[in-house]
Formats: C-alpha cells, sequence, structure tokens
C-alpha cells in the first residue's frame, strides 16, 4: 500500500496510445520524465541528449509548441537548418513487453512499426530543482515554458527546506 501511495504522488499523467504502422510522432520533449510502456507491436524512438537543442530547432519559447523541434527530422532542409547536421541521436526499438525511460528535456522522434501498435506512457512529476542544477546555463532553460516557470515557483513556495 505504501508503495501504491508513493506512485501516484509521483505520476502526473498516464496515456494509452493506439496506432497503426506509420505513425510518426514528431520530434519534441516532454516537461516531465516519462516511462513508455509498448503492449503490442513496436516502436522506433530516436533519441536526443537536450544539451543538443541548438542542433534541433525548437519553436520559440513564446510559441504554443515551444516543445516541438521545426525540423522534420527524416527530409531535413539542411539550408535552413544548418546545425542539424551536427546532431546525433541514440536509437532503439521497443518491443511488446519492454519499457524505455525517456529523461525531462530529452528529445525524441518515435515510429509505429507494426500494423497494430498500443503502448501505454508514465509521465511523472518533475524535479525542478534538478533540471536546473542539471541544465542551468544553457539554452534549453530559455525554451522552459512559462506555465512550467510557474509550477516550479508554487512548488518552492511550499517547499522551504530542499533536499
Amino acid at each position: 500500500m505504501k508503495l501504491q501511495n508513493a506512485l501516484k504522488k509521483k505520476l502526473w499523467v498516464t496515456n494509452f496510445w493506439l496506432g497503426t504502422h506509420g505513425n510518426v510522432t514528431p520530434l519534441h520533449y516532454d516537461p516531465s520524465d516519462n516511462i513508455l510502456a509498448q503492449v503490442s507491436g513496436r516502436k522506433r524512438i530516436l533519441l536526443f541528449d537536450p544539451k543538443q537543442i541548438s542542433f534541433l530547432y525548437p519553436f520559440p519559447a513564446h510559441s504554443k509548441i515551444p516543445h516541438l523541434s521545426q525540423i522534420n527530422i527524416d527530409e531535413p532542409d539542411i539550408e535552413k537548418f544548418p546545425k542539424f547536421s551536427k546532431a546525433k541521436c541514440i536509437e532503439c526499438v521497443l518491443e511488446p513487453g519492454e519499457m524505455l525511460f525517456i529523461p525531462v528535456f530529452w528529445w525524441h522522434q518515435v515510429y509505429s512499426l507494426d500494423k497494430l501498435n498500443i503502448a501505454v506512457n508514465f509521465w511523472g512529476k518533475a524535479k525542478f530543482r534538478k533540471i536546473l542544477l542539471t541544465y542551468s546555463g544553457s539554452r534549453l532553460l530559455a525554451q522552459i515554458p512559462a506555465f512550467l516557470w510557474q509550477e516550479f515557483r508554487n512548488m518552492v513556495s511550499f517547499n522551504s527546506n530542499p533536499r
């Protein structure tokens, strides 16, 4: 029971994904830790370290989609996005029964490989103190949307005893 209560405090959102071959989730990051659990079918996932943000051309921080890249990474326009050629990704294929942990702010593009594709993901509450310490001084902090900064301020105001 203690484990179940602890998990409830850590989880933010759970999603169920049902798709078919050829579905592509474009290059983006999530504002919290993500565990992607594959139930049926396979997914190909390309992951980019958050420190590569200058190669990934996110939409402006003030836009409605600052977590998305402007690049079609399958057919990149190198003239328009020249730094993308320096980006290095980690590639994996997620099989049924496997899970992948995608840390907060890691960029990823996801491809459904099979006729029927079922997955569940669990987004956990971000630990903003850790995020700020990890990425301080990088352009990534400029990309954090205003609602996350507000969430951070709310967390700090309730926790005067940092760990």
